[in-house]
C-alpha cells in the first residue's frame, strides 16, 4: 500500500511533477499509480531497499534510466539534503525519479516499466458533462470535531447522509474527493434499506445495520467510476435515499494534528436511464480463524 508520509523522507517529495501534466503532482512517488498504493516503480523499489530513507547511494542512483540521478531529478544534485531540512538546493522543475522524462522523448513501451501511457490518466466520465447532470458531495464533517483524525494507527470513521428523495434519480457516476493523503487509506459508500440517523460521525469498524449495499468504493490507484450509458444507480422516490460513508484512516506516525475531509462526489440525473443498476457480492464475507493453530490458509479461489 502507499503511505504519503514517506514523501517527507525525500527532497521535494510533495512537489514531484506529474510526467503527463507538469501542472499536477505525482503523489505516490514510489508507485506506478499517481495516487500510490499499487505496484512500485523502480524508484520505489530502490527507496524500499534503502530503508525508506534518503541515502547518498539512493541519491546517486538513476532509478528510471533517463540519464539523470535521483538527486538531480529531486533537486538535490550534491546529495546533501537530509530529512527535516527546510529546502533542497532546487525547488522547481522537480521531475519524477521513477519514470523517464520528458515523456515525449520516451514513448510508452510495455517492456519498459519506466515509460508511461499518458492516455490512461485524467480520464473523465462523459456523463459528468451531459445536460441536466447534478452532483452532491458527501465528505467527512468539514471543519468540525468529526474531521480530526485520532492519534492512533487505524480508525474507521462513519457518517450517514440523506440524498434527495423527492423523486427517483439515477446516479451516473462517482468521483473521489481526496483531502489528506497522509491518512486516507480507502473508503466505501453503502446504501441503506431504511432511514438512519444523520449528522455527527462516529468510529466503528462495522457499518450501520441495514446499510450493506455497496454503491461505490475507492482505494489508491482508483479514480472516477462511470456507470454504463444505459443504466444508473437508483435512489429517491420508492428507492432508499440514505447512505453511509465509511473512511479508513491509517495514521502510522500516530500524529495528533491531522484532519481529513475526504469523501465522494455523486453525479446524478432526473432523466432516468433504461435500467436500474445494483451490486452483487459473491464469495466468503468473513474469514474464520480457528483457535490454537499456528497458521491458517484461506484460498482466494472457489473451492467447490
Amino acid at each position: 500500500s502507499g503511505f504519503a508520509v514517506y514523501r517527507s523522507n525525500i527532497p521535494n517529495g510533495m512537489h514531484v511533477e506529474h510526467p503527463c501534466d507538469t501542472t499536477k503532482v505525482w503523489a505516490g512517488v514510489g508507485h506506478r499509480s499517481d495516487q500510490g498504493g499499487n505496484e512500485r516503480n523502480q524508484f520505489g523499489l530502490d527507496f524500499k531497499a534503502a530503508g525508506y530513507t534518503w541515502t547518498r547511494s539512493l541519491c546517486l542512483k538513476d532509478s528510471d534510466g533517463d540519464g539523470e540521478s535521483n538527486g538531480e531529478e529531486l533537486g538535490d544534485p550534491q546529495c546533501v539534503w537530509r530529512r527535516g531540512d527546510a529546502a533542497a538546493a532546487r525547488s522547481t522543475n522537480i521531475t519524477h525519479p521513477g519514470f523517464k522524462t520528458p515523456v515525449g522523448a520516451y514513448p510508452y513501451s510495455k517492456d519498459d516499466s519506466a515509460t508511461l501511457n499518458c492516455k490512461l490518466f485524467f480520464q473523465r466520465c462523459a456523463a459528468f458533462d451531459e445536460p441536466g447532470i447534478r452532483y452532491i458531495d458527501l465528505r467527512a464533517a468539514n471543519g468540525s470535531q468529526n474531521s480530526i483524525v485520532p492519534g492512533q494507527e487505524t480508525t474507521y470513521f462513519n457518517m450517514n447522509y440523506e440524498l434527495p428523495s423527492d423523486q427517483q434519480y439515477h446516479a451516473v457516476g462517482f468521483a473521489p474527493i481526496l483531502d489528506n493523503l497522509n491518512v486516507i487509506h480507502h473508503f466505501v459508500m453503502t446504501g441503506c434499506q431504511f432511514p438512519v440517523p444523520t449528522g455527527k460521525g462516529y468510529e466503528s469498524f462495522n457499518v450501520q445495520e441495514g446499510c450493506e449495499r455497496t454503491m461505490y468504493a475507492w482505494s489508491f490507484g482508483l479514480g472516477d467510476e462511470c456507470m454504463p450509458e444505459e443504466a444508473g444507480v437508483p435512489f429517491g422516490g420508492k428507492h432508499p435515499s440514505f447512505v453511509q460513508l465509511q473512511l479508513h484512516w491509517t495514521n502510522r506516525q500516530k500524529y495528533t494534528g491531522y484532519r481529513d475531509t475526504s469523501g465522494v462526489r455523486i453525479y446524478y440525473t432526473s432523466k432516468l436511464r433504461k435500467y436500474n443498476m445494483g451490486s452483487l457480492t459473491l464469495g466468503q464475507l468473513q474469514l474464520t480463524i480457528p483457535p490454537g493453530q499456528a497458521s491458517v490458509n484461506a484460498p482466494s479461489t472457489c473451492t467447490s
